[in-house]
């Protein structure tokens, strides 16, 4: 009972901190944060709402108030939920579509929360996926030759592995809608529009539609993610406009039938292919930096690698799930992101092992070795980055040196990841299964390093001598 009324403070706390039900346009939650879009964001002042006993920081990106709280935010997220009149079973807006001055930044910003709110509900679907595709790995002629490639099991969960990925329209055509305050299954039906076997079959045959004198160039839309969700987009105004204009009593009838009306053309004759464009630049351009063979590629994974926990604390990560899942979708591979993170990971643990042995005061010393717990076990690294790094800043020197040491190898000895798992704890090293041995034996290295170089740089240099922490 008393854990509920901390909790039930906590909320109300930080709803007030942020301005109130009336301030608030959307609330959604990852792993740690609670992730407010606000219809002013000057409201809440970032040092009182750090003052809230559980709040660990705070960040603003991505076009979201984001208050970093750990493991309790599931339950905060409802609390807020029902005070504010949010269906917290979902991530729909409670205001629907709210105006704000359009400035450069602001559709930065809302391009990134667009990108994220739509493609982070999917990555427990991608997770199952990409595990079934780590067993055929595993199990395959490539691996441990249990399996071959003809055989009844094999062709079964290497067509479960498929799945996930294959429909990734359909999922972010339904995610999407959900982020954009539309008809979820409108969103299906979008998603299923750009999969259907006729227009694959056009595509694969490089035919074209003509339609009342407009041409349609259709294509192969398996595995993507930005049509959709360009697509559903777009959409959401359309409905929103019908809905509008209709009256209620033709309501149902209506405005689904003119809603997919409208969007037909657009959807296939623009925003599908635009869609395309972008994601193949994205994919590709990753694929291209980590593939120039040259120093630009290596330092690139390095730069990734050193700075990944920074951008972890400004909420900016997310931006890199969107890439790595386009690159995972358009390739099946990934060489550049995950690598690269998966080493900024590692440098969390070196850093806060180290800090565990040096730290001599004893409660300090006990926080320190359960910030490495939660990391490498739990895979939750803002507690090590807030209650560690933030307080003793030449922690991030370790940090920095250590991830960015880890990418460099990484870089030099081409290690690719071939799936995703949703947390960044040791697991991740089982991403490296997928082609050959050679990959794991050399990921595994590049982590091993990442963390060494972490953990010496903390233990040597990450403490000023005189720290009171260091004294028995």
């Amino acid at each position: 009972m008393a854990n509920n009324e901390k909790l039930q403070n906590m909320a109300d706390l930080i709803l007030e901190a942020v301005g109130g039900k009336a301030n608030v346009s959307n609330l959604t939650h990852c792993i740690t944060r609670l992730r407010f879009n606000l219809k002013d964001e000057s409201i809440p002042s970032d040092e009182e709402v750090k003052k809230i006993p559980g709040v660990m920081g705070v960040a603003r990106a991505s076009g979201q108030y984001q208050v970093v709280i750990g493991q309790t935010v599931g339950d905060i997220y409802a609390i807020i939920g029902d005070e504010i009149g949010l269906d917290t079973s979902s991530t729909i807006s409670i205001n629907g579509h709210t105006k704000k001055k359009l400035t450069p930044m602001g559709i930065v910003k809302g391009i990134f929360d667009g990108l994220s709110g739509s493609v982070t509900p999917v990555i427990p679907v991608l997770v199952a996926a990409a595990f079934f595709k780590m067993i055929v790995s595993l199990l395959g002629p490539t691996m441990f030759g249990v399996l071959t490639p003809e055989s009844d099991l094999y062709v079964l969960l290497n067509t479960v592995g498929d799945v996930g990925f294959y429909f990734f329209p359909v999922l972010t055509g339904y995610t999407a809608a959900r982020k954009f305050n539309a008809s979820p299954v409108l969103g299906i039906f979008i998603g299923g529009l750009l999969l259907h076997p006729t227009l694959l079959d056009l595509a694969a045959q490089a035919k074209t539609l003509t339609v009342l004198g407009v041409t349609i160039h259709p294509q192969n839309y398996a595995s993507t993610i930005i049509p959709s969700i360009l697509s559903v987009w777009v959409m959401s105004y359309i409905e929103q406009f019908f809905k509008r204009v209709i009256p209620n009593s033709l309501q149902i009838i209506l405005t689904p039938f003119l809603t997919v009306l409208v969007m037909l053309p657009i959807t296939l004759g623009v925003v599908g292919p635009l869609g395309s464009y972008l994601g193949n630049f994205v994919g590709q351009g990753l694929l291209g930096l980590s593939n120039t063979g040259g120093i630009l590629g290596v330092i690139a994974m390095g730069l990734l690698g050193g700075f990944h926990q920074i951008l972890v604390m400004t909420g900016m990560h997310h931006v890199l799930m969107t890439a790595l899942i386009i690159s995972l979708s358009e390739s099946g591979s990934d060489p550049f992101v995950l690598p690269a993170v998966i080493c900024g990971g590692a440098a969390i643990w070196g850093m806060t092992l180290a800090s565990s042995i040096k730290i001599k005061e004893k409660e300090e010393k006990g926080l320190a070795f359960s910030y490495f717990i939660t990391s490498i076990i739990g895979g939750i690294t803002e507690p090590a980055l807030y209650g560690l790094a933030v307080k003793y800043k030449r922690l991030f020197i370790a940090l920095i040196g250590g991830g960015f040491v880890g990418g460099i190898v990484m870089g030099i000895l081409h290690v690719t990841s071939y799936s995703l798992i949703p947390v960044a704890n040791l697991l991740l090293i089982i991403t490296f299964i997928g082609d050959t041995s050679a990959n794991i034996i050399n990921g595994v290295i590049s982590v091993i390093i990442a963390f060494v170089v972490s953990f010496l740089l903390t233990y040597f240099f990450g403490f000023d001598k005189n720290e009171p922490v260091l004294q028995k």
